[in-house]
C-alpha cells in the first residue's frame, strides 16, 4: 500500500516538475522572440541611418565635383550645400566648413564666422570639431572687427 502511495506522489512530483518546465520554456521562447524582434528593429534602424548617410556624402560629392567648373551655376551648387549643412553627421559640419571657405572667397567674412558658429552649436558633432570650428570663428570675428 505504501508503495502505491509512493507511486502517486513520485507521479505528481513528475507532473507538477513538467508544468514548471513548460512554463520555463515558454517563457525562454518568449524572451527569445522578442529579442531576435529587437535585434532586427535595431539593425533596420542602423542600416537606415546609414543609408542616409551614404546619400548625403554622395549628394556632397557631386556638389563639390561640380563648384568651381567652368559653366557650372555656383550659387545653385551653394543653395544645395547649405540644404547638406543642417545634418547631424560629420558632413553636416563639413559642408559648414566648405560653405565658410566659399564665403571667404568671397570676402563675407560675417557669413564666414555664421558657418563656423553653426557648428559649434551643434552638440551631435565631435567637440574637437566643435573646437576647430570655435577657434576659426573667433579668427574671423578679430579679422572682421
Amino acid at each position: 500500500m505504501t508503495d502505491i502511495i509512493d507511486e502517486i506522489e513520485a507521479s505528481h512530483q513528475e507532473a507538477k516538475t513538467n508544468l514548471i518546465l513548460n512554463k520555463l520554456i515558454k517563457t525562454i521562447g518568449i524572451v527569445a522572440l522578442i529579442a531576435i524582434i529587437i535585434t532586427i528593429a535595431v539593425n533596420w534602424y542602423i542600416e537606415r541611418k546609414k543609408d542616409k548617410i551614404y546619400e548625403i556624402a554622395s549628394q556632397m560629392n557631386n556638389i563639390l565635383r561640380k563648384i568651381n567648373t567652368p559653366g557650372a551655376n555656383n550659387k545653385d551648387l551653394i543653395r544645395d550645400l547649405e540644404n547638406l549643412d543642417n545634418s547631424d553627421n560629420s558632413y553636416g559640419a563639413l559642408s559648414n566648413f566648405y560653405l565658410a571657405a566659399v564665403n571667404k572667397t568671397y570676402g563675407n567674412l560675417s557669413k564666414m564666422a555664421y558657418f563656423y558658429d553653426k557648428v559649434v552649436a551643434n552638440e551631435e558633432y565631435n567637440d574637437i570639431i566643435r573646437q576647430y570650428a570655435a577657434i576659426n570663428s573667433i579668427n574671423v570675428k578679430l579679422q572682421n572687427k
